[in-house]
Parts: C-alpha cells; sequence; structure tokens
C-alpha cells in the first residue's frame, strides 16, 4: 500500500478523479520536503536542471533562500489541499 493511502481514511470511496490527485499532491508534498530538507542541511544552495540547458543553474543563498520560503508555503497549501480530500 502506498504511504499517502495510509494518511487518508477514506481513499477506497475517491472517484478516479480525487484518487488521482491525491497521488499527484502526495508526490508534490514528497518532493517539495526533498528540496527544503537538502536546502536547509546543506549550504543553502538550490541547484536546478532544466532539460534545454546543458549546464545547471546555480541561485545564490539569497535568492535560494527566498526560493525554498516559497516552496514551504507551497508545501502548506498543498498538504491543507490533501487533507481536506478526506
Amino acid at each position: 500500500m502506498k504511504l499517502w493511502k495510509k494518511r487518508l481514511k477514506g481513499w477506497k470511496r475517491m472517484t478516479k478523479e480525487l484518487f488521482i490527485k491525491a497521488e499527484e499532491l502526495y508526490k508534490a508534498i514528497n518532493s517539495l520536503e526533498k528540496v527544503i530538507e537538502e536546502h536547509e542541511k546543506e549550504n543553502h544552495w538550490v541547484t536546478v536542471y532544466t532539460p534545454n540547458h546543458k549546464d545547471n543553474l546555480e541561485f545564490g543563498w539569497r535568492f535560494s533562500d527566498k526560493l525554498v520560503e516559497k516552496l514551504k508555503e507551497l508545501k502548506d497549501e498543498y498538504e491543507k489541499e490533501f487533507e481536506e480530500l478526506e
């Protein structure tokens, strides 16, 4: 059983659309948590990889800190939305 199903007791009664939305939200929350965790335990750097850019893009600490603040807000928003699916 996937971890997100354990968090939502009513997942068996979900429509297909809600099921897909819950799975997507959970994946987004996990990705955001990993980026935030790495940012906080490392040197406050965020690196972005894009398919059309041969090198990675590294942002300075100031921009990285602001970006992570916004990512935390987004994670909170997704978590609230995820919990409301029940």
